[in-house]
């Protein structure tokens, strides 16, 4: 039986998360980082792979100079940099702010002294390979630590199948997002097999279904035969040569996959507000669940 999972991710070791997140795409995970770890996150740095970098988070009390602030409308590699803020103060040189801040970004605004002292293999690769971050007039680490629980990130670890994937995956706010990729892996692949049931549709409905079938005999068949097609021809594919890159194309959208997700409460949130809702897909529900009740383990209501 496969089925879907969500973990959380200690991201206590900003080293360690960022080449986990780098790792997932090879479908490895490590517990100590070792000199093969250093050697992965100096040719993400070199090579200008910044997600990885963009999971590690920071939270706490910034100086933001204003030309900065328009500095981070501008760069798109930003876009998960600062995933929360709530001004305190301004005048007409700078902003106060509480906010969340990616390693990535963080080091970008001119941030690197105290990413050296929490993360130094990640702030040794990008200071060797990634264009120089702001140095004058940069932002400032008031105070670290954040009272504002919505600012607070987390990450997870979550299993799924391709077609739940691409539901989830729409959520890009603010959002760090690194998936397993077959064109660098190309172990047995596993299949999700409706292990929640096979759902009826619902005449009256856009989208969504209605409740389990009672017989779902010849629906599990069709399902097991396209399954067991799709194994077969990925598999003789890559025996007669296809590149991992296009054999993947033989694999169905119940195929699993899996990704590192990390962003702050505040977006967490919104993507349970959403998912929850009972329209939405029994899978996404269930995923969206299980972070919902881990949150609620740590905050409450």
């Amino acid at each position: 039986m496969t089925d879907m999972f969500v973990k959380y991710v200690n991201s206590q070791n900003k080293d360690l998360l960022a080449v986990n997140a780098a790792r997932v795409s090879f479908g490895k995970f490590k517990t100590e980082f070792d000199d093969k770890d250093r050697k992965l996150l100096h040719y993400l740095a070199k090579h200008n792979h910044w997600s990885p970098f963009s999971h590690p988070r920071y939270q706490g009390l910034f100086r933001f100079p204003l030309w900065i602030t328009e500095y981070m409308l501008e760069d798109r590699t930003l876009s998960a940099g600062v995933s929360g803020m709530r001004i305190m103060d301004r005048n007409s040189r700078w902003i106060q702010a509480y906010a969340d801040i990616s390693l990535y970004g963080l080091y970008h605004l001119g941030g690197g002294d105290f990413i050296k002292d929490t993360a130094p293999e990640c702030y040794s690769a990008l200071s060797e390979w990634v264009d120089p971050a702001i140095e004058e007039n940069g932002v400032i680490l008031i105070e670290s630590g954040c009272p504002y629980i919505e600012l607070h990130s987390h990450t997870f670890h979550v299993k799924a199948p391709i077609s739940v994937t691409r539901q989830l995956v729409k959520h890009w706010q603010g959002v760090s997002w690194n998936e397993i990729s077959r064109r660098y892996v190309s172990f047995e692949p596993e299949f999700y097999m409706w292990e929640h049931g096979v759902r009826e549709a619902v005449k009256d409905k856009k989208q969504g279904s209605g409740e389990n079938i009672v017989d779902d005999t010849f629906a599990r068949f069709l399902l097991n035969t396209n399954t067991s097609n799709a194994r077969i021809n990925y598999t003789d594919a890559l025996q007669v040569g296809v590149c991992p890159e296009q054999a993947r194309d033989m694999l169905t959208l119940n195929a699993m996959t899996e990704w590192y997700w990390t962003t702050t409460v505040e977006h967490w949130k919104r993507i349970i507000k959403q998912r929850l809702d009972p329209h939405a897909q029994y899978e996404t529900r269930f995923i969206a669940a299980k972070i919902e009740d881990f949150l609620m383990s740590l905050y409450g209501e």
